[in-house]
């Protein structure tokens, strides 16, 4: 579950990312929540790689 939460918070990052090119009054804004959300998503798959090992 964890692994799948990750994948969709990783894609949502990137999508926020990739949304800067249609909103460039808001640049800083959409790439702080992007940054945000990438970084959450890939420590979820730390996390879900980690207890798949255990």
């Amino acid at each position: 579950m964890l692994a799948v939460i990750s994948v969709a918070s990783v894609l949502t990052g990137a999508t926020l990312s990739y949304a800067t090119k249609w909103f460039p009054s808001r640049v800083a804004t959409i790439e702080s929540c992007a940054g945000t959300t990438l970084l959450l998503g890939f420590g979820l798959l730390g996390v879900a790689l980690q207890s798949s090992l255990a």
